[in-house]
């Protein structure tokens, strides 16, 4: 984020929502949600509300100990990691998922995407390729996580015809990494 606005931000000349404008506009929400564009509005929507839960929280909060006390993504992430991703507040987890991918999380993208994929509220397809976008996010492989999730939602046989699609008209990194994803469902017999 510019160096500036980010100070300016800081000394309470930008709003929130001029903050998380900027957000959206950077690269890695950018990378994160690259080929989904559904996704990433619904993500959008989601991480707005995010902001806009972080900002209520009162100053007084020991969450805001020590900061400047605005809400930055990188407090956000920390709030977030904090809170719970299971199937009783789906709102929660929605924000989790598009926090964890913004910012390369594998851990929380993880246990955010099998909650959302078990609940019928994510996509097999836009999993697999917020998956292989997380990848360029993150800078780590993410075939393993994308190869156990569908398994723990009972979504393999799913996964495998997305996966089979992309190897055959994807763009040569992408079908790379599907046939590595394919090949750890068919090593797992």
């Amino acid at each position: 984020m510019d160096a500036d606005f980010l100070t300016e931000y800081v000394h309470g000349r930008h709003a929130v929502r001029d903050y998380f404008e900027r957000v959206l506009s950077e690269g890695a929400f950018e990378l994160a949600f690259a080929g989904c564009p559904s996704l990433r509005r619904q993500c959008a929507e989601h991480l707005w509300s995010a902001f806009a839960e972080l900002d209520a929280v009162p100053r007084t909060d020991s969450l805001w100990a020590n900061s400047n006390m605005r809400p930055t993504f990188t407090k956000l992430r920390d709030f977030y990691r904090s809170l719970s991703t299971e199937a009783s507040n789906l709102e929660h987890c929605w924000r989790s998922f598009t926090i964890a991918l913004s910012a390369g999380d594998l851990d929380r993208f993880k246990r955010a995407s099998e909650v959302l994929l078990c609940a019928g509220q994510l996509s097999i397809s836009d999993f697999l390729r917020a998956s292989f976008n997380l990848l360029g996010v993150s800078g780590w492989e993410t075939d393993e996580l994308a190869a156990e999730v569908p398994r723990c939602a009972g979504l393999v046989d799913a996964a495998k015809i997305q996966l089979k699609l992309v190897v055959e008209s994807g763009a040569a990194d992408q079908a790379e990494w599907a046939g590595k994803v394919l090949r750890r469902f068919a090593g797992a017999g």
